[in-house]
């Protein structure tokens, strides 16, 4: 799996919590089809280590896609991508 590029999760102009502008742009790249129905996630971890930021912003912002439909989370496994969910990226406001 390639890294995330963290120039497509900054948005340093918004007044957003950083973790919540990292999960839409999780769900934006869902949505465009980086990240695909079955594919694993990066590891928490490892996507706070590319972008530069606190696990505990990595793991918020993973926090938030289960709710939205996006991913499947197993604690001890990861995130994968559950479904294309066009609601959900209504719903969070991604698509204005």
């Amino acid at each position: 799996m390639s890294a995330i590029d963290p120039t497509i999760l900054l948005d340093t102009a918004s007044r957003k919590p950083a973790y919540l502008l990292k999960a839409e742009a999780l769900m934006a790249e869902i949505h465009r089809g980086r990240f695909r129905p079955c594919d694993w996630l990066p590891g928490y971890r490892a996507l706070a280590e590319q972008l530069g930021v606190s696990r505990t912003t990595a793991l918020a912002a993973y926090g938030e896609l289960p709710s939205g439909g996006w991913v499947a989370s197993t604690p001890g496994k990861g995130s994968v991508v559950f479904v294309d969910h066009p609601r959900a990226f209504t719903a969070a406001g991604l698509n204005q």
